[in-house]
């Protein structure tokens, strides 16, 4: 722009004066839009610009609001050097991060520690499970590349992952999201600010339980499947399960590491119960009800069948298998595939809860 004014300059006055009219308006309204707004991080501790971090950090904050990042596996391509893959193995929630190329060793054994640390509000979670968490109450994911140790510990020579929640506002508002998808997919979430005092705020998150039939792969599928028959030969069991999109489960008795997909708040929370030789049972048939277990009895939430899925369990299975390898995904031998919530969608509501899923079992669990 300057040597196009002083080109007009050179040729009459008034021609350069309307450039230069032109030129310095333009000028500024560019300046203005080139003005980055300030990033504070908390990477090492304390607030500060990401801009005076000495760190590889990613800090992503305006890119959560995306409808398409609905996890954390979502932000592959928002990262460099970043790739976050679900791990299927650890049911729902685990996760397999890769960061500048280090990635766990093995992801099927929980003696093995992962050299890329996932922390949620200043808390390490110390397994694969659960650690693709859910974006719908986040403020901030910051991804912090090479080993963090001095900061962070043990079991983060690959980098971290560090979540940050928001905080109560104290001002009265809130947030509320309802999904529905193909095959029975529901999921309901809220989340509710409000004050107490001039100095005391409250937030609220509330969510639902889903009581769902899932199948557990005992051969790989690599290739589309033309009728039921042929998947069963793939299946080495069918479970009930309940699922809690966030919030805190515990269960009633120790689970294995396949049974507690993940017990983190914000997270894919899937309870297993008993496995099912798939010969010996039909998840069709199958009476499911859920009970919010009190003194004086238990009080019934919902009451429905395995029928109830869209198509029958085993249709709606083959629909799944064969649409994920449309999508090139991997189906290995121990993951578990859900065929989508039975009956109604129930508020998640602390205290102990009971599922009865008829001849696959029962599973007692406990919400905080």
């Amino acid at each position: 722009m300057r040597n196009w004014g002083s080109i007009g300059l050179a040729a009459g006055f008034t021609i350069g004066t309307i450039a230069s009219a032109i030129s310095l308006p333009a000028m500024a309204a560019s300046e203005r839009s080139a003005v980055l707004e300030e990033v504070v991080v908390t990477a090492r501790k304390q607030e500060e610009s990401a801009q005076d971090v000495p760190i590889a950090i990613t800090a992503l904050t305006q890119e959560l609001e995306n409808s398409s990042i609905r996890n954390l596996q979502d932000l592959n391509g928002y990262s460099p050097n970043l790739v976050f893959e679900n791990n299927g193995s650890r049911g729902g929630g685990g996760a397999n991060i890769n960061i500048r190329g280090i990635s766990p060793t093995r992801s099927d054994d929980n003696s093995f520690d992962a050299p890329v640390a996932v922390v949620i509000d200043g808390i390490y979670l110390g397994t694969l499970a659960g650690q693709v968490l859910e974006n719908f109450d986040l403020e901030r994911v910051e991804i912090l590349r090479g080993p963090q140790g001095t900061l962070f510990g043990k079991n983060t020579v690959g980098g971290v992952v560090n979540v940050i929640r928001s905080r109560p506002t104290g001002e009265f508002g809130g947030k509320f999201k309802l999904t529905a998808g193909d095959d029975g997919q529901q999921e309901a979430r809220l989340v509710l600010n409000t004050s107490i005092t001039d100095n005391l705020a409250l937030k609220i998150f509330g969510t639902k339980i889903e009581t769902e039939i899932g199948f557990i792969i005992g051969k790989a599928i690599t290739q589309p499947i033309s009728d039921v028959d042929a998947l069963k030969a793939h299946v080495e069991a069918i479970v009930p399960v309940i699922e809690l999109p966030a919030g805190k489960l515990e269960a009633a008795q120790p689970m294995t590491a396949l049974d507690l997909a993940a017990a983190n708040v914000m997270s894919a929370n899937y309870i297993v119960g008993r496995r099912n030789p798939v010969a010996k049972v039909n998840p069709d048939r199958a009476t499911i009800r859920l009970a919010k277990r009190l003194a004086k009895g238990d009080e019934e939430k919902n009451k429905t069948t395995g029928a109830a899925a869209h198509r029958g369990q085993w249709q709606n299975l083959l629909h799944q298998v064969n649409h994920a390898l449309g999508q090139r995904r991997e189906i290995k031998p121990g993951h578990l595939i859900l065929t989508g919530a039975l009956g109604k969608i129930i508020p998640a509501e602390p205290g102990d809860w009971s599922g009865d899923f008829g001849a696959l079992g029962k599973i007692n669990f406990s919400i905080q």
